[in-house]
């Protein structure tokens, strides 16, 4: 089992300062540069009609702390994996789901769950973190996790950004439809964009929270996007109490799925029936909450409630 996330303990240490709140479409504060697969720049092909593309997301509005030789920036550096269907028409554009990943990880681990949203007609942007995140120099650190959250708006902002060079990916998103998720120290991330008032996004729609707490910095205010917290009631690294605890911070409408059995990494990274039903039930609620889609209540409930694999409870 990957240790994936610490219960979440980041000391707060944001730096920031916060684009101010309110404007519909905030000015882009990054930039994005394509990294090429290849000598020809296309996208790989990978299963499940998904292609899958990395852009080096920069956010000058932010700092960067020292990580082992890497020395301290005065702006982050956010390489950013892309999934989104293979099979889209000329013009066609999807709703953007922004996931966040856990202590010590990185995007790639979650390629199976990821790609099954990106399957869905989903485009998925997962930034790798440059103090947490695995495979960097130096040893990861969760005191940088109070910046994560506004990580995910320099993300959203390039994935919108229309004009010049900035032209992909924006051409394949939908703008009005925008939801971010994460798992354990990614769902803390996510959860400030929808709880801490400093870091909320009038652009986000939907939140799915994986393995997740209360965030523990900044000033709590819950906004009103809808919320889906997913937890494994065998979670002994993020004990399902916290993520009880996150969901009653939580303003309607709002979901909790217990995943019965489930541990902390098997919730996300596993193939079996549990791991299975959280992809389906992720899908279906961003159905239900981006798309609209009459079904979708109904497909959630069920993938919700299978004997032995998932109980739900919601609060519209």
């Amino acid at each position: 089992m990957l240790a994936l996330g610490l219960a979440c303990s980041a000391t707060p240490s944001s730096s920031r300062a916060p684009n101010a709140l309110g404007a519909s479409s905030p000015t882009p504060s990054t930039t994005v540069h394509p990294v090429q697969a290849g000598a020809t720049g296309a996208a790989a092909r990978v299963p499940g009609a998904v292609r899958e593309r990395t852009v080096a997301v920069i956010d000058r509005t932010g700092l960067q702390p020292s990580r082992g030789p890497t020395h301290a920036r005065a702006f982050r550096m956010l390489p950013t994996t892309v999934w989104y269907p293979s099979a889209a028409r000329p013009g066609q554009r999807f709703p953007l789901v922004v996931f966040a990943h856990g202590f010590d990880a990185r995007p790639a681990m979650y390629a199976r769950l990821l790609r099954a949203v990106a399957a869905a007609g989903f485009v998925v942007a997962a930034p790798l973190f440059p103090i947490s995140g695995a495979g960097l120099p130096g040893s990861p650190r969760e005191d940088d996790v109070p910046n994560q959250a506004l990580d995910l708006r320099a993300v959203i902002d390039t994935m919108t950004a229309t004009g010049g060079a900035s032209r992909w990916p924006a051409s394949l998103v939908d703008p009005t439809r925008i939801a971010v998720s994460g798992h354990s120290d990614g769902a803390e991330t996510a959860a400030a964009s929808v709880l801490i008032r400093a870091d909320q996004d009038p652009r986000i729609d939907a939140a799915v929270l994986l393995a997740g707490q209360v965030p523990n910095w900044g000033a709590i205010q819950p906004s009103a996007v809808p919320t889906l917290v997913v937890q494994g009631d065998a979670d002994t690294i993020n004990p399902p109490a916290l993520s009880q605890q996150l969901y009653q911070r939580l303003r309607r409408p709002k979901a909790y799925l217990d995943v019965v059995d489930a541990g902390h990494d098997g919730l996300v990274l596993a193939d079996d029936a549990r791991a299975r039903a959280v992809r389906a039930a992720f899908v279906d609620f961003l159905n239900l909450e981006l798309r609209h889609q009459a079904d979708a209540a109904a497909a959630l409930q069920r993938e919700g409630n299978r004997p032995g694999v998932t109980h739900l409870f919601r609060s519209p």
